[in-house]
């Protein structure tokens, strides 16, 4: 549907696509590659705005969220654009997110300059707001993306901000030498290439990448799930597809350690037209490996890649992690916006923020306060389940005829074949939550203790973790008498 809106001797007008719209968007070449020439002359547009990196997403996504993309046109040419997105399982319907959701490190408009009010009160606000929509962008990149509009009276009405830190390392600073040349990276550099064969490789071929991800997806599983519980299952195909399209079309790079020519790390970043690179969450190494740090060896690695290659940044995302700390040179302010209508929905939103302030006052981060609590609730469902259904105490006699029935099923070898049968893991399985289990599995590899899972169905039925090597049913029995078995979980799925 076509609104106009004249301003002056302009014809402006605003085009709104949602999922029926959108099944055509990509048979309008025109249009898209508008959308691109758009993007290539802001030059405060990003990667995170481009339709490379947006169309595959809502491809891909499709099952999980709905498409919404605001256009703006004058004279008949695009002048901006706000691609966003309708959770489909989220309880407050037409409450949209930044199109690329945990994958956009920045969600913002793009708009032509001399355009933004008219963006702002012709298209967000009549055309979103409303009707009744309310838009949560978790990244403009800073105060410049809003300025013009701060002192609107709807924007300071229908908006609230939040401030974030994202660390950035300036590769073409001076100040990168005083960071990659401290005592600390150099050390944990030189103990890993002492280590044994070691490679930093970046994959340029598909077929590389694919025959890397299955490990790079049980890695990263694993530690998300340990420390906030998420991707905590062992097949994700939209993650994994998303990739894949990405690295095809250059969105996504990826680079390797290998040691001894074992994939042990990995790190994948999004690039944004080889002037800057966001880490953006995506990296992750083998507990098996920790005690030689190889996710931070990897970064120091990929560091001085980036910097030879010709980049200005390598953006680290936001977060408390100590090693983002380490690594950087500057930051930049970030602001996390709610744009709605609803009065009650803002003054949540204002609530929050008073609430994550004070406890910074109080010493506490404001996401490790989140993560307690998440965990507490997880620790309460396991418990509840305890109660009313106890798993049932199984002899050591048992257990070891059971292994002998199912051997088939046993990996004896460290492997992350293996690990991903932790991942199978429910928070009504085991005596604890999946987190919780996840968390002591993650403290268990890291010191080399090795464990041996049953899986059944995708259920797991064991896991018995122990200090030394299996290579026979014999040698479990060993272990037994050696007193080497430190932990035994059975599942209520076992019977």
């Amino acid at each position: 549907m076509k609104n106009e809106y004249p301003q002056s001797s302009k014809s402006i007008y605003f085009k709104l696509f949602t999922e029926k719209e959108f099944l055509t968007l990509k048979s309008k070449t025109a249009l898209v590659e508008a959308w691109k020439e758009l993007i290539h002359l802001d030059s405060g547009a990003s990667i995170f705005q481009h339709p490379s990196f947006i169309l595959d997403w809502y491809e891909v996504y499709a099952a999980k969220f709905s498409p919404v993309i605001l256009f703006g046109f004058s004279e008949d040419k695009l002048m901006g654009v706000l691609s966003l997105a309708n959770p489909l399982a989220s309880k407050e319907r037409n409450h949209l997110v930044g199109a690329g959701s945990v994958f956009a490190l920045y969600q913002t408009w793009v708009v032509k300059e001399g355009f933004l009010r008219v963006f702002w009160e012709e298209g967000i606000v009549k055309l979103l707001l409303e009707k009744g929509y309310s838009v949560n962008l978790k990244s403009l990149p800073g105060e410049q993306s809003y300025q013009e509009l701060a002192n609107l009276a709807s924007f300071q009405k229908y908006t609230v901000l939040e401030s974030h830190n994202n660390p950035v390392l300036d590769l073409q600073s001076e100040g990168i030498k005083e960071v990659l040349g401290k005592r600390h990276f150099k050390a944990k550099f030189n103990r890993f290439q002492r280590a044994g064969n070691t490679q930093f490789i970046r994959l340029e071929q598909q077929n590389e990448f694919d025959q890397s991800i299955s490990d790079i997806q049980v890695f990263l599983n694993l530690r998300q799930g340990a420390a906030f519980n998420k991707f905590p299952l062992a097949k994700d195909p939209e993650q994994e597809e998303i990739f894949a399209k990405w690295f095809r079309s250059g969105v996504l790079q990826a680079t390797i350690l290998q040691l001894d020519g074992e994939l042990i790390a990995s790190v994948m970043v999004i690039d944004d037209f080889g002037k800057t690179s966001h880490l953006a969450g995506l990296i992750t190494y083998s507990p098996v490996h920790a005690k030689l740090s190889p996710g931070l060896v990897h970064v120091y690695m990929l560091a001085y890649y980036l910097q030879e290659h010709g980049y200005q940044d390598l953006k680290l995302s936001p977060g408390d992690d100590a090693y983002k700390e380490r690594f950087s040179n500057r930051r930049e302010v970030m602001q996390e916006v709610l744009l709605s209508k609803n009065p009650l929905e803002l003054a949540k939103r204002k609530a929050r923020i008073r609430f994550r302030n004070y406890l910074k006052t109080k010493g506490i981060r404001p996401m490790a306060f989140q993560v307690d609590i998440s965990k507490k609730k997880a620790d309460f469902k396991t418990q509840s389940w305890n109660i009313f259904k106890p798993i049932k105490t199984h002899s050591w006699e048992f257990l070891v005829q059971f292994i002998q029935a199912n051997a088939s099923n046993c990996f004896f070898k460290q492997s992350p074949e293996k690990l991903k049968n932790l991942l199978f893991v429910t928070d009504t399985c085991l005596e604890i939550s999946r987190w919780r289990f996840l968390e002591d599995a993650l403290e268990r590899l890291e010191n080399q203790e090795q464990c041996l899972t049953m899986v059944k169905d995708d259920k797991v039925l064991l896991c018995i973790w122990y200090h030394g090597t299996i290579e026979t049913l014999h040698d479990l029995e060993q272990l037994k008498q050696d007193k080497k078995i430190s932990k035994i979980y059975t599942s209520r799925n076992l019977k």
